[in-house]
């Protein structure tokens, strides 16, 4: 899907006319269409690409009891289901809201409305999928950093600086073991060592006070770290310190 769509539609009707004039109206106004006329057809549709939305209509081939819509609930809660229908009813629509349908538009659709309710589905899927992503890096990060720290704590002496090019046994249990031999020597001395024992899990002013430095002077020497190792944030930075061994 190209950046600039509005957004990648799954549309689903069997009524061919009302399923053209869609396709035409949604791509026409900036979004990504994939237009089919069944159940099955979605769902093999969404195996090749999972929507940013899903516009169906409810009395088709493949959800006439709402069968599509339990089921992309269930495999893909993060995708919005907005449902048109030329029939509406309480109980389908109360149905539909039951089983995870964001929005229930009846037939014929006021163009406008029906685009302005998409862009809403398009941008809160975003902002879920964002933030799922999001925990996701944390939570793997988290693990990495958990893992850093308990060989690090195994080793006598592992906060310590260690020369460029060392052989020695904690030299393999370095925090700085997963940087190249061109990014090590970028680093100073000093930067080393505050970069050791950021990765211990310190805060600058906790490193600041076990090297005996001041605070600014530490956020300094991180500063500089994150230039020349081309990070730009202590999560970025730990994260390629944790990173496993390629």
């Amino acid at each position: 899907m190209s950046a600039e769509t509005r957004g990648h539609i799954l549309l689903a009707d069997d009524d061919t006319l009302v399923l053209k004039a869609t396709e035409a109206a949604l791509a026409l106004s900036g979004f990504d269409v994939t237009a089919v006329e069944n159940g099955p057809q979605a769902l093999a549709a969404m195996e090749l690409q999972t929507p940013d939305a899903l516009l169906l209509d409810i009395n088709m081939p493949g959800n006439q009891n709402l069968e599509l819509v339990a089921l992309v609930a269930k495999s893909r809660p993060l995708v919005p289901i907005l449902l048109l229908t030329g029939y509406p009813t309480l109980d389908t629509a109360v149905g539909a809201v039951r089983l995870g349908a964001v929005d229930y538009i009846t037939k014929p659709h006021d163009m406008d409305q029906l685009l302005e309710r998409l862009d809403q589905a398009v941008h809160r899927a975003r902002v879920l999928r964002s933030i799922g992503e999001a925990e996701s890096l944390a939570e793997e990060l988290s693990q990495r950093l958990d893992a850093l720290k308990q060989i690090i704590d195994r080793v006598p002496g592992s906060s310590l600086p260690l020369p460029p090019g060392s052989s020695s046994v904690t030299a393999a249990f370095d925090p700085l073991r997963n940087l190249g031999q061109s990014e090590l020597a970028r680093l100073s001395v000093r930067e080393r060592e505050v970069l050791r024992e950021l990765a211990r899990g310190h805060s600058p002013q906790k490193i600041a006070k076990a090297l005996k430095l001041s605070t600014n002077t530490v956020r300094n020497h991180l500063k500089s770290i994150f230039l020349k190792l081309g990070v730009n944030s202590q999560v970025a930075l730990l994260g390629r310190l944790a990173a496993p061994l390629r």
